[in-house]
């Protein structure tokens, strides 16, 4: 049940589901060096978005939007519950751009998959600055214009490579585009302006596309009933060569490194590390 009684519906059910499945995630890469790194930053606002979205995505453990393929609380989640705390909000409230923040970013992954990851952007960095600044114009109580002038701000900041999937960049960027939504949302509120044909320009630069109803998906709840709650703290990419090769040894007792596992081709530009020497790198390697 919800504060005063109300019942709590299936897909507010499912957001707080994925809001506490990244906070747990948070919490458990607190004292992971990049998140360690990421709090070095200061105590700024963005900063501490940073820190916090660096900690809930390093384990890599946070869920995934199977259409975008996309971790879509790991830019969003920190910006809810830090700027949700810094400027007093509810839970309600907290939760609701979360949400919003939640599905713009699911319905622009989804619009640009797989092609922005087969040009190597890391599409959680790279929509991730949307969904942040539709998060936090939520909590800044944003009207329609200034939140459109706020994705555009952060449209500018947008950025994030698969090259650094397997080392701290991965989640630092990640962390990185939580803030630089925050600063997007914020420049909004206080009256900076951005042309118009920046959207137009996104899509030159990045191969990709982008549709302004991106920031109208909230009320759907589409991108949180496909969402994907992890069983392995790795990239997804690799989970299904985990069970497969679990079940063949089960089945037939094949010996470890016996067993071949065809994937398909989003698997091998995501998780494509073979030769690896950390617990970071083999997170992205389906034969580790």
């Amino acid at each position: 049940m919800a504060a005063g009684g109300a019942a709590v519906g299936p897909v507010d059910a499912a957001y707080r589901v994925a809001l506490l499945d990244w906070l747990a995630c948070a919490a458990g890469g607190r004292d992971e060096p990049a998140a360690a790194a990421a709090r070095a930053l200061g105590e700024g606002i963005s900063d501490r978005v940073a820190a916090a979205g660096t900690a809930g995505h390093v384990l890599d453990f946070d869920d995934t939007y199977l259409p975008g393929l996309a971790h879509l609380s790991a830019p969003t989640a920190p910006v809810a519950l830090v700027l949700g705390a810094e400027l007093g909000a509810t839970a309600a409230e907290a939760l609701a751009a979360y949400a919003a923040g939640f599905e713009a970013m699911g319905a622009l992954s989804e619009l640009n998959h797989p092609a922005i990851r087969e040009r190597g952007w890391h599409p959680t960095a790279v929509c991730g600055v949307v969904g942040s600044a539709a998060t936090a114009s939520c909590l800044l109580g944003l009207d329609a214009e200034r939140t459109a002038i706020a994705a555009r701000l952060a449209l500018l900041r947008a950025g994030g490579l698969q090259a650094a999937f397997g080392s701290d960049g991965k989640s630092l960027q990640v962390g990185l585009a939580a803030a630089a939504g925050v600063a997007a949302a914020r420049l909004a509120q206080a009256g900076a302006g951005v042309g118009a044909d920046v959207p137009r320009g996104f899509e030159r630069a990045f191969g990709a596309r982008w549709s302004d109803d991106v920031l109208q998906q909230a009320a759907a709840g589409r991108a949180v009933r496909e969402n994907w709650i992890k069983a392995y703290p790795c990239c997804l990419q690799t989970h299904s060569a985990i069970e497969a090769a679990e079940l063949a040894r089960e089945a037939h007792g094949v010996p470890a490194g016996e067993i071949a596992v065809v994937v398909h081709p989003v698997s091998r530009l995501t998780a494509s590390l073979d030769a690896v020497s950390t617990g970071l790198e083999a997170k992205f390697s389906v034969p580790s």
